[in-house]
């Protein structure tokens, strides 16, 4: 059986038990087993900010744009026009400035409007723009019709009955006398 190389260190290893199936593995010891979790478990991104690379482009010769950001100087105007667009998009379908969006988040404390859990509660994954589907007609919304942020579960909760609130007392009703 031909030698195998450490993804990690580059040194060449036998293989630890020869003619089993699966896999041979690409690590050669546990010392760089470890040291390949650890890179992967406090993320890569989290690796990168310590050896001060950037982290679209891992160029570790160019200093940051901001302090405080992992970013090169042309990666950072990218990010920050992708912020852009996104207000833009977000904008245009929900009639919601920043601020705008920003001060709902602020009333409703961080929390959704339902479960009143946070992002960081739900996973991480940003809040859903809630809005009265019959009030506009298509895709975008009024901004008048805005309702409040929501969590996937709560939105895609409420989506599938329809945002019909007999049916979501109905379920309601249903849980509280199967508990």
């Amino acid at each position: 059986m031909k030698p195998l190389t450490c993804r990690r260190c580059g040194s060449t290893f036998d293989h630890p038990r020869p003619g089993t199936p699966g896999r041979p593995p690409v690590l050669c010891s546990d010392e760089c087993r470890q040291a390949n979790r650890r890179d992967y478990t406090t993320g890569r991104q989290s690796a990168r900010r310590l050896r001060g690379e950037c982290i679209d482009c891992k160029d570790a010769t160019v200093q940051p744009a901001l302090p405080g950001t992992n970013f090169c100087p042309e990666h950072t105007g990218r990010r920050a026009a992708a912020a852009d667009r996104a207000a833009d998009a977000r904008h245009r379908r929900y009639g919601l400035t920043s601020d705008e969006l920003a001060g709902l988040y602020a009333a409703q404390e961080g929390r959704c409007a339902i479960c009143k859990r946070t992002e960081h509660e739900v996973g991480g994954r940003r809040f859903a723009i809630d809005h009265n589907h019959a009030c506009c007609a298509g895709d975008s919304a009024c901004g008048s019709c805005v309702r409040g942020l929501l969590c996937h579960g709560c939105n895609t909760g409420i989506g599938f009955l329809g945002d019909d609130p007999e049916r979501l007392q109905a379920a309601a009703r249903y849980v509280s006398r199967s508990s």
